[in-house]
């Protein structure tokens, strides 16, 4: 990918993509890796999610945060949105530079992400009632037929 020109970022969030479904499809201790990559991905998105209520001030439970002027809170959130997923990477062993990666982006992107989740899931909903009549897989056999018409 680098011969091919892609930015350094994008070829590290790839390589992460791939490393991130080989652990959970083909790593042995088949038990371990899907316990630590979904382990993970949950404790970045509560505390993200608590860090979120937080910084709204609707629950004030963590100390990096507390009440403080925003930019503060915003600046500590960012830090410990690097600090936690570089700790919890000791837990992916050999694969620590993909927990890091991993863990990172998803804190510092954790609204988008979830932006996107809720537009893909509208977006699926949509789909499934307008092509509820048309049948969950498209007929091959009919659509020959239909093009031979």
């Amino acid at each position: 990918m680098a011969s091919l020109g892609t930015p350094i970022i994008r070829r590290w969030l790839i390589w992460t993509g791939v490393t991130l479904a080989t652990a959970m499809t083909n790593l042995e201790p088949r038990w371990y890796w899907p316990t630590v990559v979904i382990g993970s991905l949950l404790i970045i998105v509560s505390l993200g999610t608590v860090a979120t209520l937080d910084l709204l001030d609707v629950w004030n439970v963590l100390p990096w945060m507390g009440d403080r002027p925003l930019p503060v809170e915003l600046g500590l959130g960012a830090v410990f949105a690097v600090l936690i997923p570089a700790a919890l990477s000791i837990l992916w062993l050999r694969l620590w530079n993909a927990g890091v990666i991993t863990g990172i982006a998803l804190a510092l992107l954790l609204h988008v992400t979830a932006a996107v989740i809720v537009v893909y899931g509208v977006y699926w909903v949509a789909e499934w009632l307008v092509s509820a009549t048309q049948g969950t897989r498209p007929s091959p056999q009919e659509n020959l037929e239909n093009a031979a018409a």
